[in-house]
């Protein structure tokens, strides 16, 4: 969405009765040129002009509030018995990972050294 169009749209909505309003869209980047970006497509508020731009917002606010219908819902909750590790066992894996890539680090040495050894013998 091009810079400042946002507000100017809000600001109309609010001017003609809109009490709750809040715009966004999922193009909320920026470039510096009026040029497409790398999706293909102009920012909104590049090509229409924001006056457009703001009476067919309000046009669809007002269609969305003469369509307005009673509703319903519910709210399900649910408790759950979850099991937690203790900072113990988190301890004791700490320091299995320590020591087994100590383990690691000398088994590399010694195959490095093996390698270099086999490599200065065959010269």
């Amino acid at each position: 969405m091009e810079n400042g169009v946002r507000e100017k749209i809000v600001a109309h909505l609010q001017n003609n009765g809109c009490n709750l309003v809040e715009m966004f869209t999922s193009d909320t980047h920026f470039t510096t040129m009026g040029v497409r970006n790398s999706n293909g497509y102009y920012q909104l508020g590049i090509v229409t002009e924001s006056e457009r731009l703001e009476n067919w917002c309000l046009s669809i606010a007002k269609k969305a509030e003469e369509n307005i219908v009673s509703g319903k819902f519910e709210i399900l909750e649910n408790k759950a018995q979850v099991r937690v590790m203790g900072s113990g066992i988190f301890e004791h894996l700490s320091v299995a990972l320590d020591s087994s890539l100590k383990m690691t680090k000398g088994f590399m040495v010694g195959c490095v050294g093996i390698f270099l050894l086999s490599i200065f013998l065959w010269f």
